[in-house]
């Protein structure tokens, strides 16, 4: 396979999916924690990889802290969770980070971190809160908004809707911030690979959670067989959906940071799609970054973010189809307006994260 440069203007983007249980999750920790640190930033992540921590990663000069295996079983849960601690607290006594960051949901992590910085009072503590912290059952965590109040130096949430959603919640006002997810920018020393599909193609980054409309996408793929489909994340947690697939379907399936970079850099047509009202898809993120055309569902926040570098549509088969077919005939006029996205929503992201850096020092 070849490899080609792209150019700086081009954008990170973020892992799909999850590596197989199977995997000796003891060996990937001690693969991710790298050499020993001390007064530079760490940020905790209970999952495999997070494509909004890894574009601030360089602007921050924290080291993601990834956890990303998880048991099958829903009952054990909790005894994820406890490895989850345990491993965490080895790490923030290894490393002695002077800034914490901590993803939150799940919540569980907040009282690990209080506990740390009670022990340690000149950590500063910084609270990333995604949207679904705001719904049960996270939402009623005991003493989270005492918690945030006493321990947590900033706490940050993605967009004006949730922020105001948040301070009518009874978040702490005078520490809860707007920090929206960087446009992540490929650097001058990544490499990407050919990809080789027929085109033209769409990239549809997908956790097969129930609010995208995966079936929608199927049926669409069946109605425009001259475009191929890229679907890629974990298809383990879609097995009745995906038992048949249109012969102009791909499954990637888990995907490295490389390889996911190498689909959005070259994809004709990104889409990223939710049921839901409130829900800023973390690809239409990565898409402005790589300059791509979108198509993103028809929601209130999602124009509001993304104003007209998109083409928008319901989660059914037919309205699907006519969106990529329609992003398709306009893919270099909304590439262009993708990319003059790009740079205003730089600009603006550097005043928030200039702000969140002071509140740090």
């Amino acid at each position: 396979m070849s490899t080609k440069k792209v150019s700086a203007g081009a954008a990170e983007a973020s892992l799909r999916g999850r590596p197989s249980r199977r995997e000796a999750w003891f060996g990937r920790v001690l693969e991710r924690r790298g050499p020993a640190a001390t007064n530079t930033g760490l940020f905790v992540v209970w999952r495999a990889y997070q494509g909004r921590v890894d574009a601030m990663q360089r602007y921050f000069d924290y080291r993601p802290h990834y956890l990303g295996f998880s048991f099958s079983r829903r009952v054990l849960r909790p005894l994820e969770y406890v490895a989850k601690a345990v491993l965490t607290w080895l790490q923030l006594r290894r490393t002695r980070p002077a800034v914490v960051w901590l993803q939150m949901p799940p919540t569980f992590k907040l009282y690990l971190l209080a506990a740390y910085k009670h022990r340690h009072r000149d950590v500063k503590l910084v609270a990333d809160c995604h949207n679904i912290l705001l719904e049960s059952p996270w939402i009623n965590t005991p003493g989270l908004r005492s918690l945030l109040s006493s321990s947590a130096d900033v706490v940050l949430f993605h967009n004006s809707v949730v922020y105001g959603r948040a301070l009518e919640a009874g978040f702490p006002p005078d520490r809860t911030m707007i920090l929206e997810t960087r446009p992540a920018t490929l650097y001058e020393d990544e490499e990407v690979d050919d990809i080789t599909y027929p085109r033209p193609w769409a990239l549809l980054p997908a956790s097969f959670k129930e609010d995208e409309p995966i079936d929608a996408v199927l049926d669409a793929a069946k109605s425009l067989a001259h475009v191929t489909f890229i679907i890629t994340g974990d298809p383990r947690k879609a097995r009745r959906t995906l038992e048949s697939l249109p012969g102009n379907v791909v499954l990637e399936g888990w995907v490295d940071a490389r390889r996911f970079k190498s689909l959005l850099a070259q994809a004709d047509v990104v889409l990223g799609l939710t049921r839901l009202e409130g829900v800023l898809v973390s690809v239409a993120s990565e898409a402005v970054g790589f300059g791509r055309a979108m198509v993103l569902s028809d929601t209130r926040l999602l124009r509001e973010v993304y104003g007209d570098a998109a083409v928008y549509t319901h989660p059914t088969a037919s309205a699907l189809s006519e969106g990529v077919a329609n992003a398709l005939s306009q893919r270099a006029e909304l590439e262009r307006r993708s990319r003059l996205l790009r740079g205003q929503r730089l600009e603006r992201w550097k005043g928030q994260a200039e702000e969140i850096a002071c509140r740090l020092v």
